[in-house]
């Protein structure tokens, strides 16, 4: 399941998916809502510390884990963030997501993103930790 800004890779050393690069930026409209469906104070100019993990909800993202899940249900376990400056509301930044195999009995995948300022400069690394249970069931007919 590959498209413009999906590889997969089937080699266990390397990323099952690298997706990117994708334009992402966070209006104000689109920060209000998540400070307000999150109980949290409107920001400021900067993008509140949680709000990058939304950019993992890109569809090509999305695409690439279903793949890699393989027919198996999704549980998160854990998020990182690590800045390397403040994201500022109607920022325009460049994200690239690698997805790895991590194996063991829940086959645990770790998502890793990096967004990038204009200039190149990395500004973000997160990763998210989705361990794997069971298979999901097909839909009824």
């Amino acid at each position: 399941m590959a498209n413009d800004d999906t590889t997969l890779v089937p080699q266990a050393d390397v990323p099952l998916a690298t997706v990117g690069p994708i334009a992402v930026c966070a209006s104000r409209e689109e920060v209000d809502e998540w400070c307000a469906t999150l109980d949290l104070p409107p920001a400021g100019e900067a993008l509140p510390f949680t709000y990058p993990i939304r950019w993992l909800t890109h569809g090509s993202v999305r695409a690439a884990l279903v793949s890699a899940l393989a027919g198996r249900i999704p549980v998160h376990q854990a998020q990182s963030f690590h800045y390397r400056r403040s994201l500022l509301i109607d920022e325009t930044l460049t994200l690239r997501v690698s997805i790895f195999d991590r194996g063991g009995a829940r086959r645990q995948l770790h998502l890793r993103g990096s967004v990038f300022a204009e200039d190149g400069a990395c500004v973000l690394e997160m990763r998210s930790e989705i361990a794997t249970i069971g298979k999901l069931e097909a839909a009824p007919a």
